[in-house]
């Protein structure tokens, strides 16, 4: 981390169809019918147009040396022009009323006076409106724009007489309105990666624990496997999957550390929150030398809400306990024999620091050498970071990409989007403590409740005794687009 403006490590051309689709939502149909009213005019309703002025307000305001420039520094900059070009144009408004010169308000004046002589209009609408008294009207009118030009959220395109402004004011009024709207949307999304990965060989297995008790025994005994010297100790827990598949969990402990098996456990759902803020903010750096740095405030607020000295010293801890795991994967072929399929650790190492010029902490993490490899050969699902945001049951963080992995098949194989999920397909996927079938279920059906209210990536289920049928939501044009761009879907022909 640098002083000065700080930037972050997405070019334009990678932020996805999505954000920009979501950018538009934002923007409102009624700024949107503004804009091809008065800039985009030769342009028709071409979305595609539309799509380009977005992107060009973004090249323009929010990228210096082809890096992103934080949107906290260009916030109170546009919004305080907002605001004084509001409350200049209020003033020119009021001005030129009290000074009797031509204004927009005697022009709507007489426009509605001519209609109402060739028309007639109902007497009460008439008093209602004050049309035949020109100065309550007039006077009511500079009340209603006095607090449009007051109101902090206001548009400047909101003006209602835009139209009378020089053609260049009406291009800065959209670009500032739009470059707001921008801003708060960074605010609340990723500003690194939209999407965001992961190796397929976590969302497959049970990477992750339902809750972060103790570790997990295997035929009930604490397993420990004693490395080639006296100090190299691996603790190691062995999950049976199906199909004669097993998935192993290894943590190291240090030299000379005291083995405490109560204190070891699998990666649980908080590693899962870390480890997914920590992969929004993969930039180039991870490309080049496969590190990722995290400011550890921002990390902290994602988890514990706030960030306290406790919430420093608990993240820590947290950070090396992950930099110690390592996984195995094997399966039993039909001649009996174990075959390894894969096997990695996370990190090769975590260290804290504390920025020189801001005496802000934060982590720089390198990640090991297989797993850089798989995230930079694609062998990843990936999946729009908000849509995990919008999730609130832990179970639903971990069996997020379990089920983009499930929609991406489907359009792949051109398949229904509604299958049966039997319990076998979540113990695969998640260590679960209990033992207790109905327990489990229970959480499952919590889990998919979870994805349903948030209308993300699940559109219904039913659950079928310890099985569940999903009907999973297609995936939209703009998925399929930006998909297709990070090449986790491959191009049609």
């Amino acid at each position: 981390m640098k002083g000065g403006v700080r930037t972050l490590s997405i070019s334009v051309e990678n932020i996805p169809q999505m954000a920009i689709d979501d950018l538009l939502v934002r923007i409102g149909d009624k700024t949107i019918e503004k804009l091809f009213k008065h800039i985009l005019t030769k342009e028709g309703d071409s979305r595609e147009a539309l799509h380009t002025y977005i992107r060009n307000i973004l090249q323009d305001n929010f990228y210096s040396a082809d890096n992103l420039v934080d949107p906290f520094e260009i916030k109170s900059s546009f919004h305080r022009k907002r605001q004084t070009t509001k409350k200049n144009w209020f003033k020119k408004l009021k001005t030129d009323v009290e000074n009797n010169k031509p204004n927009p308000i005697e022009d709507e004046l007489e426009f509605m006076a001519n209609i109402i002589e060739r028309n007639g209009i109902d007497k009460d609408v008439k008093s209602v409106l004050h049309f035949d008294e020109p100065d309550i009207y007039i006077e009511n009118q500079l009340k209603k724009y006095e607090v449009w030009a007051k109101d902090k959220k206001s548009r400047l395109t909101d003006f209602p007489y835009l139209d009378k402004k020089q053609m260049y004011q009406i291009e800065k009024a959209f670009e500032n309105d739009i470059v707001n709207i921008i801003c708060e949307f960074l605010e609340e999304n990723p500003k690194n990666n939209w999407l965001t990965v992961r190796p397929k060989e976590w969302v497959d297995n049970p990477v992750f624990s339902d809750d972060g008790k103790k570790m997990i025994k295997a035929d009930g005994k604490e397993v420990i496997e004693i490395g080639p010297g006296k100090n190299n100790t691996q603790l190691y827990n062995d999950s049976k999957l199906s199909d004669n598949r097993f998935f192993r969990f290894f943590f190291d402990l240090g030299d000379g550390e005291e083995v405490k098996l109560d204190k070891v456990s699998p990666p649980d759902p908080i590693d899962n929150e870390i480890l997914q803020y920590i992969m929004e903010e993969m930039d180039n750096l991870f490309l080049s030398e496969k590190k990722i740095i995290v400011d550890l405030r921002g990390l902290l607020i994602e988890v514990y809400g706030h960030s306290g000295q406790k919430q420093y010293d608990l993240i820590e801890k947290r950070l090396k306990k992950i930099g110690r795991y390592s996984f195995e994967g094997t399966t039993v072929g039909q001649d009996n024999k174990t075959h390894v399929s894969f096997i990695y650790n996370l990190f090769q190492y975590v260290e804290i620091k504390t920025d020189e010029l801001t005496g802000r902490k934060y982590v720089e993490i390198q990640f090991s050498d297989k797993l850089h490899e798989r995230i930079v050969t694609r062998k990843t699902i990936a999946i729009y970071s908000p849509f995990f945001k919008r999730l609130e049951n832990s179970l639903s963080k971990i069996l997020i990409y379990a089920f983009q992995k499930e929609r991406i098949d489907a359009y792949v194989n051109e398949r229904n989007l509604k299958s049966s999920y039997d319990y076998s397909f979540f113990t695969d996927r998640i260590r679960f403590r209990s033992k207790r079938l109905e327990s489990n279920l229970e959480k499952i059906e919590s889990s998919l409740q979870d994805f349903k209210n948030a209308g993300v990536l699940i559109e219904d289920y039913k659950r079928v005794g310890s099985s569940f049928n999903i009907t999973l939501t297609p995936l939209s044009k703009s998925e399929v687009a930006d998909l297709q761009k990070i090449e986790i879907i491959a191009l049609e022909a």
